[in-house]
């Protein structure tokens, strides 16, 4: 059943996509500053020059960013939050209400 959008329930919503999001942007961090290191290591090793680290080091930094934030919303995808749950439903199938 469709319910209607309050701001109790948002907020509940936003808290719960707020710390969890916070955790995967340090994480993704934490993560990115490895693969940084060891991507600008191999990089001078072989002979690469500070602007081509620079462009391979941001690319990885993004695409681990990018998958990382979507780890909070997979997370929230079938919590219950109190007096509703976030679930996904097929818009074109007809559900039967109980």
């Amino acid at each position: 059943m469709e319910m209607e959008i309050t701001w109790p329930r948002l907020l509940k919503l936003w808290w719960g996509f707020l710390w969890r999001f916070v955790i995967a942007i340090i994480s993704s961090f934490l993560v990115g500053l490895v693969f940084a290191s060891i991507l600008t290591m191999l990089m001078s090793g072989a002979g690469a020059g500070e602007g081509s680290i620079r462009l391979y080091t941001y690319i990885i930094g993004i695409i681990i960013t990018l998958l990382f934030s979507m780890v909070p919303l997979r997370l929230l995808i079938g919590k219950t939050f109190g007096d509703f749950k976030l679930i996904m439903i097929d818009p074109n199938k007809r559900y039967v209400e109980i």
